[in-house]
């Protein structure tokens, strides 16, 4: 393949900037087709529950919930609480994605896959209470 070379006029990319834009679609189509596919599969195999999850209803009553469990489960409570905390201090900067630096895109980037990683303590926490 010949090389692609920057030409400001033109607009050309080199072809390591190519290849880091095929690797980031390549990347991105394959975590919302991810995505897409566990959410169609819960969909299809829970349907109240994923019902319900997206309700204004549960959504008004989350505060409540979190108080119960808070209550019944301490420990489940605090994360859970502490996840939703997080969550919120990022949603903004997600709505926002394209306006961000690079650096601020990557730094969110290291924030959420943090994030991701305390929904693995409550994986742990359901088996453990599962007694698995």
């Amino acid at each position: 393949m010949p090389e692609i070379e920057r030409n400001s006029n033109e607009g050309k990319l080199t072809s390591d900037e190519a290849k880091g834009l095929v690797e980031m679609f390549k990347y991105l189509l394959n975590a919302y087709g991810q995505f897409a596919e566990t959410l169609g599969n819960i969909q299809q195999t829970h349907k109240e529950a994923f019902a319900s999850m997206f309700s204004l209803e549960s959504a008004i009553r989350l505060p409540e919930m979190l108080n119960e469990l808070s209550k019944k489960q301490p420990e489940l409570g605090k994360l859970l609480t502490e996840i939703l905390i997080k969550l919120s201090a990022f949603l903004p900067r997600l709505n926002n994605l394209m306006n961000l630096s690079a650096k601020e895109k990557v730094e969110l980037g290291e924030h959420l896959k943090l994030l991701a990683k305390d929904f693995d303590k409550i994986r742990e926490w359901i088996d453990k209470a599962n007694g698995e």
